[in-house]
């Protein structure tokens, strides 16, 4: 995914053109500031989320100078429509900056997941369990993989954390923090491949969607959060993680800039 001409000049791009190769879905509040109930994508795909069961004036916190999205741990989340499919070779990254206001609790980062029954539960999980391990799952009719972090991190500070997956193989997912892979292992195998109805799912940032209900609710804030339909380097992961926003630099050139008209170019399409 290239977007020259677009919403950046080529130059800005060129910078860092790994970093938006395979993007399906971005999200940067830091970079737009608040927009209501709209969570803007900046991939250039336009999958804009919607903020749910928030409120506004809470919902966006300053961070950093500028902002990140705050959930408060009840029932917050951010869904966006996504038609990235699943099958076997399929590849993920989904790549975000959190930190939380508690510890020792499940908190949902980023998923593509549903079900009513445990039958049809398919996609995958990305998030903090309820021991400070960050945890991976993937799902196939009710069918698990959980690929299990190690050690606890107990950080309440802003910490960079990615999971890279390649559906179908073990041999292929590794999760960081901070840039650095973790220790893991897989439970229930990691083998599973989503079935084709989950195609549709959209993706839940901040909780999980379960027969429209909001399970296991992150309280604190988020940033920066992407997911690419493939797998990134080490080095990609360690660029996201050692200079805050970079991925999105490009963007910052625009939505910087003194003219109004390219300001709304990056705006335009609310949800």
């Amino acid at each position: 995914l290239m977007l020259w001409g677009r919403y950046a000049s080529q130059a800005s791009e060129a910078r860092y053109p790994q970093l938006w190769q395979g993007r399906v879905f971005g999200v940067c509040p830091s970079v737009q500031g608040p927009a209501g109930l709209n969570v803007y994508d900046l991939s250039g795909r336009g999958r804009h989320g919607v903020a749910v069961n928030v409120t506004t004036s809470t919902f966006w916190a300053r961070s950093q100078g500028q902002y990140a999205i705050a959930f408060d741990g009840t029932n917050d989340y951010v869904s966006a429509p996504n038609l990235q499919a699943f099958g076997s070779g399929a590849q993920l990254t989904a790549s975000a900056w959190v930190k939380r206001n508690a510890v020792g609790v499940y908190a949902e980062l980023v998923n593509k997941f549903s079900g009513t029954v445990a039958a049809n539960e398919d996609g995958y999980l990305f998030r903090w369990d309820n021991n400070n391990k960050l945890l991976f799952t993937v799902a196939s009719s009710g069918s698990y993989g959980q690929y299990l972090a190690t050690n606890a991190n107990t950080s309440t500070a802003w910490n960079h954390v990615a999971a890279v997956h390649e559906f179908g193989s073990t041999a292929k997912t590794a999760i960081y923090i901070n840039g650095v892979a973790v220790g893991a292992s897989w439970s229930g195998g990691g083998t599973q491949v989503p079935d084709a109805d989950a195609t549709n799912y959209p993706i839940i940032v901040g909780a999980q969607r379960y027969a429209a209900v909001s399970y296991n609710p992150l309280a604190g804030q988020m940033d920066d959060v992407a997911v690419f339909n493939r797998l990134l380097t080490p080095g990609e992961i360690r660029l996201l993680a050692t200079r805050r926003g970079i991925a999105y630099e490009a963007r910052r050139d625009i939505v910087g800039g003194s003219s109004g008209n390219r300001r709304r170019r990056v705006l335009t399409g609310m949800v």
